[in-house]
């Protein structure tokens, strides 16, 4: 009865983290972090902690959205200038 038990939640376990949107939000949710550009209109933007890469940005709908081309270039130097500024300060 443990055994089956165990089976059912492992399968539930891996279907669950297979799921792309879940999967998508357990890992970014771990591995990024939420930060508002001030030169984009407090545009969120979801960061990379440990890179500083610029992955998704937050639409005015509430869905995140890859970024990339010219677009990922703009945030990514709004944000790296931002760092900057803030580390200048402290």
């Amino acid at each position: 009865m443990i055994m089956m038990q165990r089976l059912i939640f492992a399968a539930l376990l891996v279907g669950a983290l297979t799921t792309s949107s879940f999967a998508l939000g357990v890992v970014d949710s771990m591995s990024c972090k939420r930060v508002q550009l001030h030169e984009a209109n407090d545009r969120t933007v979801l960061v990379k902690r440990i890179t500083g890469e610029v992955k998704y940005a937050l639409q005015y709908n509430g869905n995140w959205v890859p970024v990339s081309g010219d677009q990922k270039e703009r945030y990514q130097s709004m944000y790296n200038a931002q760092v900057k500024a803030a580390a200048m300060k402290h």
